[in-house]
């Protein structure tokens, strides 16, 4: 039996996750090509998830957004913490090495009135 649709008004707002890091410099272009791809992968996989763009700086080598949507600030959270567990095993270690810092990490939702959400884009 299927669940029911609910309208739009009823589901929870979808969330905007915004990290906005920096990597080292030597192990930028190894990120790009491997590391980057191989994260993307394993978050996409990942229940709630909506969408994934990585964005670099124009002004700062190195510097890189990344936006996830998430269906719920819930699927949002429990992704975060999957991805913490997972990331200290042996196969994600050059992926952390990779990072000089991690500047901004938060969720984010649309502001009530406003003419464009999430959903919209």
């Amino acid at each position: 039996m299927s669940s029911p649709i609910l309208p739009s008004s009823v589901l929870p707002p979808p969330i905007l996750e915004v990290v906005i890091y920096q990597i080292k410099p030597a192990h930028l272009k190894n990120y790009q090509q491997h590391g980057l791809p191989k994260f993307k992968k394993l978050v996409k996989s990942m229940d709630g998830f909506h969408s994934y763009q990585t964005l670099a700086s124009c002004n700062q080598q190195g510097l890189l957004i990344d936006l996830v949507r998430w269906k719920s600030l819930e699927h949002a959270v429990i992704a975060a913490e999957s991805v913490q567990k997972i990331q200290n095993s042996p196969d994600y270690a050059n992926y952390l090495d990779a990072f000089e810092k991690v500047n901004i990490f938060h969720h984010f939702q649309s502001l009530k009135g406003t003419s464009q959400s999430l959903a919209d884009t």
